[in-house]
């Protein structure tokens, strides 16, 4: 692959009670989208979840689950980019309960990524990737996703060593 490509980062990145993280401003997987973007000179675009989750970690990790149980599909505030100029689109997120936050899930159902190259990277803490980059190979067939082992908790998005490693990982598909 070429750095050259148009690559855009579509990410979602919980502001609140973090799961051994603490109150955030900004999300953990806002801080490797902006890697990304940066070393990519990518484009970025947020999804931004309308849901009003509680603010306190358990509270709204057992409001999300039920909206998982319930298959919620809410819309992005902002909607979703438009991907026709992009090659490659680098797609991160955490793993909530086992899975893809919803918000990221109405994304994959809603979007055209005929003769893109799809990228996913999850934060998690505990949890590994749960099989999401499978499900996201297997749901969008019209694109080439890329499945690699690569992940990272969200404690270590936050550190100095967090820049690297994406670097790092970013080498290993030839950017």
């Amino acid at each position: 692959m070429k750095k050259e490509s148009k690559s855009i980062v579509v990410y979602f990145s919980y502001r609140g009670d973090t799961l051994n993280v603490g109150i955030v401003k900004k999300g953990n997987n806002e801080f490797l989208a902006k890697y990304i973007a940066d070393y990519m000179k990518a484009d970025l675009f947020s999804l931004e979840d309308p849901t009003q989750y509680p603010s306190k970690f358990a509270p709204m990790k057992a409001f999300a689950n039920n909206l998982k149980y319930a298959k919620k599909r809410p819309k992005s505030k902002k909607g979703f980019p438009d991907l026709n100029p992009y090659d490659t689109i680098f797609l991160i997120y955490p793993i909530w309960n086992d899975d893809i936050p919803m918000v990221v899930h109405t994304f994959i159902e809603n979007t055209d990524f005929t003769d893109k190259t799809l990228i996913p990277l999850c934060t998690h803490e505990p949890s590994g990737i749960c099989g999401t980059y499978q499900y996201i190979k297997d749901f969008i067939v019209e694109a080439k996703v890329i499945v690699t082992d690569f992940s990272m908790l969200g404690t270590k998005a936050r550190k100095p060593e967090a820049k690297q490693e994406i670097e790092k990982w970013l080498k290993s598909f030839g950017y």
